[in-house]
């Protein structure tokens, strides 16, 4: 017997999008699940990266990964929103800022239930992200977007790239001190000569903000008029 789908409510985040954009006439359903130990799924008591650190040990030892576990929690959550009546199951984006972003061009190249979607301030390759004070680097919520192994065989852009051909937008802030730009343009050319060779170049977007690690109004007028073009 399957559970009665309860009634959806606007987060108070979104319910004020409508007034921030006020030319987009059409809200599509949208679904917003925390990773867990990240936001309402987090510690009772608080962020701590001591914590986040301990689960992801944990995790290991039990023969599962944390990054790995976000990446299928999104793939069912995507499946999920596939099957509520109100949702057209063609035209499924996912956008995601941070560690959000992560999350977006993860799920992206996971499923092809997703058919587009937006990254903003998550992207480089691991050479430029291997330094003393990259955050990647210290343990804690790092361990929430590291893959065990796959660095043998795949750098962070080979792996957004089992995206293509979908419509995909990645954009990164020239002043995001955690991501360097360097990296940044070199992961972008990586993904760019992938959609190239499938010839659909045209379906990946690829820009920098003169930004720090932050995702502006401009940037999420951007992401909507790239769903706009791509899933409407």
């Amino acid at each position: 017997m399957r559970p009665e789908i309860p009634r959806y409510e606007y987060h108070p985040r979104l319910s004020r999008l409508p007034k921030t954009f006020p030319s987009v006439t059409y809200w599509p359903p949208t679904l917003a699940v925390d990773a867990l130990f990240w936001g309402e799924r987090g510690r009772k008591e608080g962020v701590r990266y001591d914590s986040q650190q301990a689960l992801a040990a944990n995790m290991l030892q039990m023969g599962m990964s944390w990054g790995a576990l976000i990446v299928w929690d999104d793939i069912r959550s995507a499946e999920f929103l596939a099957t509520l009546p109100m949702v057209s199951k063609d035209r499924i984006g996912t956008m995601g800022f941070s560690m959000g972003a992560h999350r977006a061009w993860m799920v992206s190249a996971a499923t092809d239930v997703v058919k587009a979607g937006a990254a903003v301030c998550w992207m480089n390759t691991t050479d430029s992200l291997m330094t003393l004070t990259n955050n990647q680097n210290k343990g804690g919520s790092a361990y929430s977007m590291i893959i065990p192994g796959i660095r043998n065989w795949m750098d962070y852009p080979h792996v957004a790239s089992i995206a293509c051909p979908k419509p995909m937008l990645f954009i990164n802030g020239l002043r995001d001190k955690l991501f360097p730009v360097k990296g940044v343009e070199s992961a972008f050319s990586t993904m760019q000569d992938v959609w190239k060779g499938q010839s659909v170049e045209n379906l990946l977007t690829t820009k920098f903000y003169d930004l720090p690690h932050f995702c502006s109004k401009e940037i999420q007028a951007d992401i909507l008029e790239f769903f706009n073009q791509n899933l409407k």
